[in-house]
């Protein structure tokens, strides 16, 4: 009895499972791998959304805070007050003989306007119909002069320079009475702290300055900032070009353009037009660069500045319209596909006013 069901026992032992029970543990197996290849696609999905979802936040924030910063700054002059006149000495630009402080402080364009002869684009052309704004401001940075304070001659000194002020600059020299704007032939450093920055007849129209500042002044870099959209020459993982927001300095064009913030693809501003320049110098209308006169852009007083930006192709999961410039777009034609592409696309704006043309 004992040997029948210790036989029984181990014949059990050595039994196997049925192929019904392998079909079903297949069956389980496969739907457990399916669900954790699936949770496995979607981080991957997610991660690269939520990556360059931040990558777009932080270019849009970084490129619309430095165009405010500048545009806030546009037409200051220092300690100069907006009405007081400003002797132009310096040559090429802007024209000497004029009053500079009646050259607008912001100038506006759309590519490819006139603005395009001011940048050396190369082969490296801006995006059509994309905005290209000039802002024109002096350096919040003054020095004082400490040299050369007796005689109205051909350069003045100071002893430091921390702009890194070099030749080609257009400078500022102010006492809060009056003011030049000049040009710099040579910026060399003598015996001890003292450097000297001459003014010679090669690059202005006299050496000479139209007063004699005295040891209240200083001495500024004047800039003509300008911000346009431009293929950096880079390609995406997918191939297409790298837009990017560049800014350059075209009031001395041997400074290279410096490249801001890349995935940018689109850029417009909205002008704030003061259109019967009053003494309240108070903003009627907001218009576009086309509708903005050359006279009228003395009377500007603020800008609207709205940017584009956008991620790689293929991250989300289906065209994804966006807006921008007041409506909603379709996503643009991948060539590859034929199909409209599947890139994240934000907008940023902000409005700045010109503190210094307003009362």
């Amino acid at each position: 009895m004992m040997n029948t069901h210790m036989r029984l026992n181990s014949r059990a032992r050595m039994c196997g499972i049925t192929l019904i029970e392998l079909m079903v543990s297949m069956v389980i197996g496969l739907f457990m791998m399916g669900a954790v290849l699936y949770v496995v696609e979607e981080s991957r999905v997610t991660y690269r959304h939520n990556d360059n979802f931040g990558r777009i936040q932080e270019a849009g924030r970084i490129g619309i805070e430095l165009m405010a910063h500048d545009a806030r700054m546009a037409g200051y002059f220092g300690c100069l007050p907006p009405r007081n006149q400003v002797v132009v000495k310096a040559v090429p630009p802007p024209a000497s003989g004029v009053d500079f402080r009646k050259v607008a402080a912001i100038q506006g364009d759309v590519y490819p306007g006139s603005s395009a002869g001011l940048v050396d684009y190369g082969a490296l052309l801006g995006v059509p119909g994309s905005d290209v704004v000039t802002l024109r401001k002096a350096s919040n940075n003054p020095i004082n002069l400490t040299g050369n304070l007796a005689t109205n001659n051909a350069n003045i000194q100071v002893s430091s320079n921390p702009d890194n002020f070099q030749a080609g600059d257009l400078l500022l020299i102010t006492d809060c009475s009056a003011g030049d704007l000049f040009r710099a032939t040579t910026v060399s450093k003598g015996a001890g702290p003292i450097i000297t920055i001459a003014h010679a007849a090669a690059t202005n129209t006299t050496p000479q300055l139209s007063k004699v500042y005295g040891p209240d002044a200083t001495i500024m870099r004047f800039a003509q900032e300008m911000y346009y959209l431009r293929d950096s020459g880079r390609t995406a993982a997918d191939g297409s070009p790298i837009i990017s927001l560049f800014r350059r300095n075209v009031a001395n064009l041997a400074e290279a353009p410096v490249e801001l913030v890349e995935g940018v693809t689109n850029m417009r501003a909205i002008y704030g037009l003061d259109v019967d320049n009053d003494a309240a110098r108070t903003i009627d209308t907001y218009v576009l660069a086309a509708a903005v006169t050359s006279a009228q852009w003395a009377q500007i007083r603020s800008v609207r500045l709205e940017v584009l930006v956008a991620g790689e192709d293929n991250v989300a999961r289906d065209a994804q319209p966006y807006y921008f410039n007041g409506v909603v777009n379709t996503p643009p034609i991948n060539g590859g596909t034929g199909l409209p592409d599947r890139r994240l696309r934000q907008s940023f704006n902000v409005t700045a006013a010109f503190r210094n043309l307003l009362n």
